[in-house]
C-alpha cells in the first residue's frame, strides 16, 4: 500500500496520549490512515524523526521519494505484496524485512518492519508500523570461526583444528549436494549408454568424496570424544547381504575372486549401532580389494561364538593376496594421514584416515583389531566384536515405521515448504520431493519462509525443510519463531553441518531432524515419512 499524503482527506487525528505513548517508545514507530487505497501519514513518533534527523514536516513532504527512492528495488514489491495481502484478509499485522539505502553512508541496511493493523467502524484502516535496525541478523552470522581462522593466536590450536575442519566440511558438502544428486538424476534419465556411464563416473568420484568428508568429520568427533553410539536392531541376513552385493560387485569389476564364508551359531538379530558396524566391515573391505590386483583373491568370512543367552563374539576375518605392507609401516598403520609409499599403488590413493577410524570405532564398541601383513604377499586382518543378540520376539515388538517399512505413496499430497538460499540446492529438494508425490512451496531465506508459513492457516503445511546458513535471518531463528507458534508442525534441519554438536543444536533450537548434505534423498524421505505420516 505505498502512497502518498492526499491533502483532500480528512486524516485520523491521534489524541494526545496515543502521541505521547507512542514517544515514549524506545523504536521508530510511523501510524499510516488507509482511505480509498491511498496511503497517508498520521504520525511519526520520537524515534523516527531522530533515527531519519527530520521533522514531521519534512518527512512528509519526502515521503513520497523515500518510500520509493530508499527501499530496495527488488524488496519494494515483496514489501507492497506482504501489506496488501495482510489488509486484505483481515489479519491483525504483518512482517516485512527489506532493504533500505543509509542517506549518510549510501549503502543500504536490513530493517524489519512491523506492523498492527487497525480497522475503524467508518472503512479506515490505521497501520501502526515500527522499523527495528536488524542488528540481531548481522549477530546471527558472526562467525567465531572467521576470527579464529584469520587470527589464529586468539584461539586454542584445537580450535583452530575445528574451525578449519567446520569451514572446510561446509564449504565442500554444498557443491558435493549438486555433483551427488545430479549425477543420480542423470544415471535415470541418460539417454544413451555412453552418458549413463559417464554419470556413473562422476556418481563413483564423488560418492568417494563423500566418503572422505565424512572421515574427516569422524576423526575429529572421535578425538574430542564426542562420538555417540547408536544402538539398534538389525537383521543380520539384510545386513550382511547388503555387503555382499556392493563387494562382489566391486571384485568383479577387477576380475578377483571373493568369497564369503559363515561360522558358528549365526543370529538372526543383533543390538548394536548399525551405522558404525556398517563402517567397519566396508572400510576393510574396501581396502583389501583396493589393494588387491587383477585376478587376485580376497577372503571374507564371519564366525559367531555365543558366550551366553544374550551375547555373542563376532569375529570378521579378511584375507587377501595383494600388495601388503611393509614390517616398518607397520608401526604407523593407525596413524591419521599416514601412507605408505609403495610403488605399487598410486599416490593419490587414500586418505591415510580409514584404519585410524576403523581401530577407534572397534575399540569404543569393545572390540579389538589385529592386522598381519608381508610385503608384496597380502594381508590378514581379524576383528573381534562383543555384540547383542536379540530373539525374534523382541525384533517384532518393534512398530512398523521403526523398521523401515516403506510406502512410495505415503508422501502424495503433502504440502512441504523447502528453504534454502542456494537454487541449486532448491531445485534438487524440488525433484527429489515433487517424484514422490508432494506439493512443494520455496523460501529462499528465513524472513519469506516465515512470512509464507504466516500467509496460511496453521496446519497448512505438512512439514518444513530448512537450510541453516541464509541471508536476512538463518534457518535456527527461523525455527524458533515458527515453534513460538507452532509447537507439532516437523521441521527438517538440513545442512552442511555435520558435526555431532550441529545436530545436538538444531534439535535444542526447536527442530525434529537434522540432516547433513549431500542430500541422501532415501534418508530425506524416511524422515519425513516418520515425523509426517
Amino acid at each position: 500500500m505505498i502512497g502518498k499524503i492526499m491533502d483532500d482527506y480528512k486524516l485520523y487525528e491521534l489524541n494526545e496520549i496515543e502521541r505521547n505513548t507512542l514517544d515514549a517508545i524506545n523504536v521508530p514507530i510511523e501510524v499510516y490512515e488507509i482511505v480509498g487505497g491511498e496511503l497517508s501519514i498520521i504520525y511519526f513518533n520520537k524515534e523516527t524523526l531522530d533515527f531519519f534527523e527530520g521533522t514531521y514536516e519534512k518527512l512528509a513532504t519526502e515521503y513520497e521519494r523515500y518510500m520509493y527512492s530508499y527501499i530496495h528495488p527488488e524488496d519494494r514489491k515483496r514489501l507492497k505484496e506482504t501489506t496488501d495481502y495482510a489488509i486484505e484478509n483481515d489479519k491483525s499485522g504483518y512482517e516485512c524485512t527489506y532493504r533500505s539505502l543509509n542517506r549518510k553512508t549510501g549503502k543500504y541496511y536490513w530493517i524489519n518492519e512491523k506492523a498492527n493493523i487497525v480497522k475503524k467502524n467508518d472503512g479506515v484502516v490505521l497501520l501502526y508500523v515500527n522499523y527495528i535496525n536488524p542488528s540481531k541478523f548481522e549477530e546471527l552470522y558472526a562467525k567465531d570461526e572467521d576470527n579464529i581462522l584469520s587470527n589464529k593466536k586468539l584461539g586454542k590450536e584445537t580450535d583452530f583444528q575445528k574451525a578449519l575442519l567446520s569451514r572446510l566440511s561446509h564449504n565442500m558438502r554444498t557443491p558435493m549436494n549438486a555433483i551427488v544428486n545430479f549425477a543420480e538424476f542423470g544415471i535415470t534419465e541418460a539417454e544413451n549408454d555412453n552418458t549413463l556411464r559417464y554419470f556413473k563416473d562422476i556418481k563413483t568420484s564423488s560418492e568417494y568424496l563423500s566418503g572422505l568428508l565424512n572421515d574427516m568429520l569422524d576423526l575429529h568427533t572421535i578425538e574430542t570424544g564426542k562420538i555417540e553410539i547408536k544402538p539398534d536392531i538389525i537383521e543380520y541376513k539384510n545386513f550382511i547381504n547388503s555387503i555382499l552385493k556392493i563387494f562382489s560387485v566391486k571384485a568383479e569389476n577387477k576380475n578377483i575372486k571373493f568369497a564369503y564364508l559363515e561360522n558358528g551359531d549365526i543370529p538372526s538379530y543383533l543390538f548394536t549401532d548399525r551405522l558404525r558396524l556398517n563402517q567397519i566391515i566396508i572400510n576393510l573391505l574396501s581396502n583389501a580389494i583396493k589393494y588387491t590386483p587383477e585376478f587376485g583373491k580376497v577372503y571374507f568370512k564371519i564366525e559367531f561364538n555365543k558366550k551366553n543367552e544374550n551375547e555373542t563374539e563376532m569375529t570378521v576375518k579378511i584375507v587377501d593376496n595383494g600388495i601388503g605392507i611393509s614390517k616398518e609401516f607397520m608401526e604407523k598403520l593407525f596413524v591419521p594421514f599416514t601412507r605408505e609409499n609403495n610403488k605399487l599403488i598410486s599416490a593419490g590413493d587414500g586418505s591415510g584416515l580409514g584404519l585410524s577410524i576403523v581401530k577407534n570405532l572397534i575399540e569404543i564398541l569393545g572390540g579389538d583389531i589385529n592386522i598381519r601383513s608381508k610385503y608384496g604377499k597380502g594381508t590378514f586382518c581379524t576383528v573381534t566384536l562383543p555384540l547383542i543378540e536379540i530373539s525374534k520376539d523382541e525384533y517384532l515388538k518393534k512398530p512398523n515405521s521403526y523398521l523401515g517399512l516403506e510406502d512410495a505413496n505415503k508422501l502424495k499430497g503433502k504440502k512441504i515448504l523447502i528453504v534454502d538460499d542456494n537454487q541449486i540446492n532448491l531445485k534438487i529438494l524440488n525433484k527429489i520431493l515433487l517424484k514422490v508425490g508432494c506439493m512443494v512451496e520455496i523460501a529462499y531465506n528465513g524472513v519469506e519462509a516465515f512470512e509464507q508459513y504466516k500467509r496460511y492457516e496453521e496446519d497448512y503445511f505438512d512439514a518444513i525443510v530448512m537450510d541453516v546458513k541464509m541471508p536476512l535471518m538463518d534457518g535456527y531463528s527461523c525455527t524458533k519463531m515458527i515453534r513460538n507458534e507452532n509447537k507439532k508442525i516437523p521441521i527438517i534441519i538440513l545442512s552442511a553441518n555435520a558435526y555431532h554438536e550441529d545436530v545436538t543444536l538444531s534439535l535444542l533450537k526447536g527442530a525434529n531432524a537434522h540432516l547433513s548434505k549431500p542430500i541422501d534423498k532415501r534418508k530425506l524421505i524416511s524422515t519425513l515419512e516418520f515425523f509426517v505420516i
